[in-house]
């Protein structure tokens, strides 16, 4: 018997297929990987093997035939059969503290003693995808779904998770089912790699705007110290970026880079250390959909060229980012790579002097980070970005680079 049966899927919203005549099988016991591009269903198809689409989602249509464990999704999940770890994780846990979730099992693992006291909300989305993770697999599920795990986990922390479930895949008779783009990272951990949808090509140009004299440093941080009640993040900490530069803060799962890019953004307070940044500041967050106002990708976009006096065109800015085939979707139904895409757009119409972004490669796939990369050369020398991220591939799109470390030194 197949741990997953998936005849002729089609999902569709609003008449617009996300996933059309998909078919797959998964052997008990096994890793698969799912990859494609950016917005090509692989997340929405992880939704429909848990059954929130179509049962939560409405607005999405299923057709086509689904078993999970001989089951139906719905009938699995309330089996207590099936685990997902969505990209947005932060719904899914039960207690206010890292101790509620273990106590729940009645089982504690020693990688996460040190933080038994943390508030989940104090986690960083690395800590808490390792977090979700294990907690699953010490529930005892069957099959486990994971979605972009490479856009959330540092290298060792990656190695050491697909380590760990490869070994219970042949000790307990775990089955994965994974979707990611980055296959380079987890190839040697999958039996089988499953493509869905195709990569698209090409990339226009438009108008950069006007361009202002940069001098001196647009973000200046001296001494710094932070902590979280106590748990210290940030000790004396100092970094310099020059206006017109593209600087990454790299470091780790919970070493502080969001954090970082939250004190400069005024959301956090500091109560020891000098902090100056460059206004005005646009900020992109690692979820950011929770921010847009309307109910279409196009009115997200036009609503911002006529509050900052734009003369940009909306189809044009739409094309230019990839997102023009999402002009009449609702932000809240796209994919993280999606959302990261349009958030560039609306940075973009803004042109702020300081950007900041929270792991800009989140959800990305090799066209999207050809988006990023061409974009990031628009606002270099006229605009100053920092990028916090544990993707070391991204110090050969920057000027300068930071790393945190566990120790609260720095290297820069």
């Amino acid at each position: 018997m197949y741990v997953v049966r998936v005849e002729d899927l089609n999902v569709s919203v609003n008449g617009e297929y996300v996933i059309k005549n998909f078919n797959l099988l998964v052997s008990p016991n096994s890793i698969v990987l799912v990859r494609g591009p950016s917005g090509s269903g692989k997340s929405t198809l992880l939704k429909v093997l848990v059954g929130l689409i179509p049962n939560v989602y409405r607005k999405f249509r299923v057709d086509g035939f689904i078993e999970v464990l001989g089951l139906s999704p719905v009938e699995a999940v309330k089996e207590g059969l099936i685990a997902y770890i969505p990209q947005d994780m932060t719904t899914f846990f039960l207690g206010s503290r890292v101790c509620d979730e273990f106590e729940v099992l009645g089982r504690w693992l020693d990688d996460f003693k040190g933080l038994s006291d943390r508030y989940v909300s104090e986690l960083s989305d690395g800590q808490l995808y390792k977090l979700l993770i294990s907690t699953a697999m010490l529930s005892g599920v069957k099959l486990l779904l994971l979605d972009e795990p490479t856009s959330h986990m540092d290298k060792y922390s990656l190695i050491n998770m697909m380590s760990s479930i490869r070994r219970l895949c042949s000790e307990v008779g775990l089955t994965v089912l994974l979707v990611d783009h980055r296959v380079e990272l987890i190839r040697d951990y999958v039996d089988v790699v499953i493509s869905l949808g195709s990569e698209e090509v090409g990339l226009r140009r438009i108008s950069k705007g006007g361009r202002f004299s940069v001098d001196g440093y647009s973000v200046v941080v001296k001494d710094l110290w932070f902590d979280y009640d106590g748990y210290e993040v940030f000790r004396g900490l100092n970094m310099f970026v020059r206006c017109g530069e593209v600087f990454s803060v790299l470091g780790r799962n919970g070493s502080g880079k969001s954090t970082l890019l939250k004190i400069l953004a005024n959301i956090l307070k500091v109560r020891r250390g000098y902090v100056s940044v460059s206004k005005p500041i646009f900020y992109i967050p690692q979820r950011p959909i929770y921010w847009f106002t309307t109910n279409s990708v196009y009115d997200e976009v036009n609503l911002y060229i006529k509050v900052f006096r734009r003369d940009d065109d909306v189809d044009e800015v739409l094309k230019v980012f990839k997102i023009n085939y999402l002009s009449s979707r609702n932000p809240y139904t796209l994919s993280v790579g999606e959302v990261r895409r349009l958030s560039l757009a609306l940075a973009y119409i803004t042109s702020p002097k300081t950007l900041l972004i929270d792991e800009p490669t989140l959800g990305l796939d090799s066209t999207s980070l050809g988006v990023l990369e061409w974009f990031l050369d628009v606002f270099r020398g006229s605009r100053s970005v920092v990028l916090a991220t544990h993707n070391e591939g991204i110090k050969e799109l920057v000027d300068n680079s930071l790393t945190l470390g566990f120790d609260h030194d720095v290297n820069q």
